[in-house]
Formats: structure tokens, sequence, C-alpha cells
């Protein structure tokens, strides 16, 4: 990728968040050999964007002229035709904290400095001129802004169903709402996806979102495998654990009361 931007003086490219990641872990130790200035935009899109992942990537590649308002998220799924949201070029995405405990499906979200505990969220932009979107609850009811539940899109550009699927058309395509069974709110008329309906987990009818409840176990004696308890308090304990390194442990299923997980060592 890198060679070819440099080769025919790139500007545009979208990537999934693991794909930052990834650059930053591999072809970031030899990031000098790289001169990325012609780019307008690297587009974080296709999963759940991170502010950290960019930070990550910015310190390993601001030696190859990466500089901050080149890194951009976007929302997007093909029932749209691509794009739901777009971050305005050129401006530094917005970021903001919240308390860790208002991150869970129904809540709303709770401001907070930049302290220690605290998480840190970045913006995926406002809603594309044609769209329309709203976040609501279980029961399909719209929840205020600030308050987490599913987003659902409406507009110009909805497709028209899953082709030979009309059980999941008519699971997902509500009087032509588009229900992406993905978790986030709105803030500022930005729009911020914290995940997946289906990656949550449920422990004691309490939800708790994957995405930053792998952030909050740390047990580095687990080195991968299957975990048992026969008991579901246990499992809470270990999801109220607070937030640590993302690559200690990482929760991937909970089914009944088995624990999948794998390490990132």
């Amino acid at each position: 990728l890198f060679d070819n931007i440099m080769a025919y003086n790139g500007t545009f490219t979208w990537l999934p968040n693991f794909a930052f990641e990834h650059m930053s872990s591999i072809v970031g130790k030899k990031a000098e050999m790289y001169d990325l200035s012609s780019m307008r935009a690297f587009i974080n899109c296709s999963e759940t964007c991170k502010a950290t992942t960019f930070d990550k990537f910015f310190n390993s590649f601001k030696i190859s002229k990466v500089i901050p308002n080149q890194l951009q998220c976007c929302y997007a799924m093909a029932e749209v035709v691509f794009g739901v949201t777009q971050t305005k070029i050129n401006n530094v995405p917005e970021r903001i904290f919240v308390e860790k405990n208002s991150l869970n499906r129904n809540d709303s979200i709770i401001l907070t400095e930049k302290i220690d505990g605290a998480a840190e969220l970045i913006e995926t932009g406002e809603i594309i001129d044609g769209l329309k979107i709203d976040i609501v609850d279980e029961n399909k009811n719209p929840l205020e802004l600030g308050r987490i539940g599913e987003i659902t899109i409406s507009g110009d550009f909805l497709f028209s169903g899953y082709n030979k699927d009309p059980v999941q058309t008519k699971e997902r395509l509500i009087e032509e709402h588009y229900y992406s069974r993905d978790l986030g709110f709105i803030h500022n008329n930005k729009i911020y996806v914290l995940g997946r309906i289906d990656d949550l987990i449920i422990i004691n009818e309490t939800y708790y979102l994957f995405y930053h409840g792998y952030s909050n176990i740390t047990y580095p004696f687990f080195k991968g495998g299957i975990a048992k308890s026969e008991n579901l308090n246990e499992w809470s304990r270990l999801i109220d654990e607070p937030f640590a390194d993302v690559n200690t442990l990482m929760v991937n299923k909970v089914n009944e009361n088995y624990l999948f997980y794998f390490t990132g060592d």
C-alpha cells in the first residue's frame, strides 16, 4: 500500500481499524522508508474506530510525514451503497471522554475530563446528505440524544433487501428503516459507533458491550483456550474489573457459562 502511495502520489485510502493496528505494528518498524505526505486522508471504516489506534498510527508514521488531520473516520455499509457518516476532511476528528460505566446499552453517556479511567471515543462524522439516523431501544422506540441504542438508517439510497434472503430482510428492513445492529449515540450532531449488538455479553440481565468489555479484563495467567465457571456472578466480577491493557486478554464470546478467550501476547 505505502509503496503504491509513493509511486502514484496517492491521496485517499479506506481501511478497517485492524489494518491501522497491523500497519503500526508491522510496517511501522520501517516507517522511515516512506513519504506519505501526498495523502489527503487515511479513512478508518468498516469496524469500530478507536482513538488509541489512531494514536499508534500517528506515532508510528509521523516520521513518514503523516499529520493528525490526515486521519479520518467513516461509518459505512453496503446497505446504503457505502457511506453513512464522514468526518470533515482536513479537520482533526472530535474526541470525547466519558465515564466507562455509562457505556452500556440504554445508558446516557456521562462526559468527563481526560483522566485516568475515562473512555476516549472518536467521532465517525456527521450524517451524509440524503440519509437520516435514529437511535432506538430494544422495542424500536427512539432515544434522546446522548443515549446508547441501535443505529437505524433511512434515506434516499437505502437498499431494498437482501438477495434471496427474505427472512433477514424482514428482520432488518422495517418501514423503510434499516436496523444495523450497531450500537452508538449522537453527540454534537456527530455519530459515535461503539460496536455490534451481536457483541453484547448479557450477564445477570446486564448488558456488557464487547468493545469496552475486553478492554476491561486483565488476567495475564490466562494463556488462551476455554475457562469455565458455574457461577455467573464470577463472570460479572471479571467484566466489572477496571480497564486494562487491551492486549492482555480479549473476551470473544460468552455462551451460557463458558468464556472463550485468547491473549494478545
